[in-house]
């Protein structure tokens, strides 16, 4: 991306996504300003929660990531799952044609990814970047079709083009409980009146 745009990461992604889409809390480098809005990270331990360090420490960053290091607010990912939702626009604004988002929310993989961690994965596949659900009944609430992506500590957002959703679920544990992301999308699931 910088090679093509000419542009930095941080800066092209501030411009070119950031910006259209509202995203006024997403960052690379949390703005001293902005610190004490920042959700400690913890993990269970014998009844009691510790804090945790943060798995990229804390900064600044000189090397932007395309697979990790953002930090973002449940606003700000559901205006981005939203655009996809909408395949590819927010608000009027077009960021991505309808055809990247076809394209970026169908399996590549096969099996591949279904068998990566079968516990996890099986009923899923892979499209560009995201987990695509293939079996409802491994969906936990969430039709085939739907797609999204968990970030670390219990993030988790997701598309679901067939129920006309856009969901975000952030928890910040290490590790992440798993029942919370099922039992939230189907507690969503519970609440569609047909």
């Amino acid at each position: 991306m910088e090679l093509v745009s000419r542009t930095p990461a941080d800066r092209f992604l501030q411009e070119r996504v950031f910006s259209p889409l509202d995203m006024k809390s997403t960052y690379f480098n949390v703005p001293a300003s902005e610190v004490g809005r920042l959700v400690k990270i913890y993990a269970a331990k014998d009844g009691t929660f510790e804090p945790r360090p943060w798995l990229f420490g804390e900064g600044p960053f000189k090397y932007f990531s395309g697979a990790g290091g953002l930090t973002s607010c449940a606003h700000d990912m559901l205006n981005f799952e939203v655009m996809l939702l909408n395949s590819g626009s927010f608000n009027g604004r077009r960021l991505l044609k309808p055809a990247t988002v076809a394209l970026m929310s169908q399996n590549h993989v096969g099996s591949l990814f279904a068998d990566w961690i079968p516990f996890v994965t099986r009923g899923n596949g892979f499209g560009l970047g995201v987990s695509i659900v293939e079996d409802e009944s491994r969906g936990a609430g969430r039709a085939v079709g739907a797609f999204g992506w968990g970030g670390a500590y219990g993030t988790e957002t997701w598309a679901d083009p067939k129920l006309d959703i856009a969901a975000v679920m952030l928890i910040q544990m290490d590790p992440a409980p798993p029942s919370p992301k099922s039992d939230f999308t189907k507690a969503i699931r519970k609440a569609i009146v047909a």
